[in-house]
């Protein structure tokens, strides 16, 4: 993919002055050719401190240059930035491809209703899925049937197809505090699992699916200080 940004070059009290204007970056040099060299490198600067996502390579295409030149020695000389997106140094923001969800991930989709335990406590949720952003994540909205509910969740869960990685953000209403850090695990035809390495200890999330009849179990697992795992919440999730 090719992206053109203009340069406009004009000589100023013996100096060339390279300017950008598409994204207001601009250089000079005692030649034409210098200049051209400086705005690159200067072009290279910005979208590198720019902090975006994709490498580029910036070459500079003199365009109408010898017309220019022929007309009038005073009229700006106009260049052509070419980005080439995908080689080089430099980072370049792209909106990626949103792979389709894995199959066992789009089973969730849909309204449930979650019966269980917490810490022993007997619970019941009401549950709804869906795909968000596009398909990168599938938010599950978890919801206490009590008035006023007690407790509430959205978790927001993804999966990174080059590392073969699940993203899982748990944001519930114990606050912001809780929130962090993410968790990350994997998949299986009939599985997701992950773990949310909070500071206070880590917590194993394992989702599983009964392919025959189309129910949902998770099992939640709290660390303990010698590396064993104790329950710590259990659910049965079925449709509604």
């Amino acid at each position: 993919m090719i992206r053109q940004l203009t340069a406009i070059i004009e000589k100023e009290d013996g100096i060339y002055v390279a300017l950008c204007p598409e994204v207001d970056v601009a250089s000079q040099g005692e030649t034409v050719d210098e200049a051209r060299a400086n705005l690159k490198e200067a072009l290279e600067l910005f979208f590198e401190t720019a902090s975006l996502q994709k490498t580029i390579c910036i070459k500079l295409r003199l365009k109408t240059t010898h017309r220019a030149c022929r007309i009038h020695p005073m009229l700006p000389l106009i260049l052509l930035v070419d980005l080439c997106l995908g080689c080089g140094n430099v980072m370049a923001e792209e909106h990626p491809h949103i792979p389709e969800r894995p199959a066992i991930i789009s089973q969730l989709d849909g309204k449930w209703r979650m019966t269980g335990d917490v810490m022993g406590k007997p619970v019941t949720y009401a549950m709804e899925a869906r795909p968000v952003l596009q398909g990168a994540f599938t938010e599950i909205h978890m919801k206490d049937v009590q008035v006023p509910p007690e407790y509430e969740a959205r978790v927001f869960i993804g999966y990174d197809s080059d590392s073969k990685t699940v993203i899982a953000h748990w944001m519930d209403s114990f606050g912001a505090r809780y929130s962090i850090p993410h968790g990350s695990g994997t998949i299986t035809e009939n599985s997701i699992r992950f773990v949310i390495p909070y500071q206070g200890g880590s917590f194993r999330d394992s989702f599983s699916y009964d392919q025959d009849k189309g129910i949902w179990k998770l099992q939640i697992e709290a660390e303990q200080p010698d590396g064993s795992w104790k329950r710590f919440a259990r659910y049965d999730i079925t449709r509604r």
